[in-house]
């Protein structure tokens, strides 16, 4: 399975307890934009995803935003088979520049 390059955005991590089981619920969402990306007949742009990681997983990304490997697996989930991504390896800065107005 091909890996594919992306830039990482953002993260941010979370951790709560259920309301109904009181089970503690934990996790990172990491936001990326692919840099292969195509838009759709209705999409202009590019559309930011996101992946649920462990919650440990928000301190091993590293600088943002920034160009990095999405390493991906298969994923059964029911009847379906679908692509997961299961890491992301730091590859290179990026930066935005945004026009000023004095």
């Amino acid at each position: 399975m091909e890996n594919m390059k992306v830039v990482v955005l953002g993260a941010n991590r979370y951790g709560f307890d259920d309301e109904k089981t009181g089970r503690r619920v934990e996790g990172c969402k990491v936001h990326y934009i692919s840099t292969g990306n195509k838009p759709g007949e209705n999409e202009l742009g590019s559309i930011p995803m996101s992946q649920t990681m462990e919650f440990s997983f928000f301190n091993k990304i590293g600088q943002v935003p920034g160009i990095y490997e999405a390493v991906t697996a298969l994923d059964m989930r029911g009847k379906k088979l679908g692509i997961k991504i299961v890491d992301f390896k730091f590859i290179e800065p990026v930066t935005f520049e945004m026009p000023v107005k004095a």
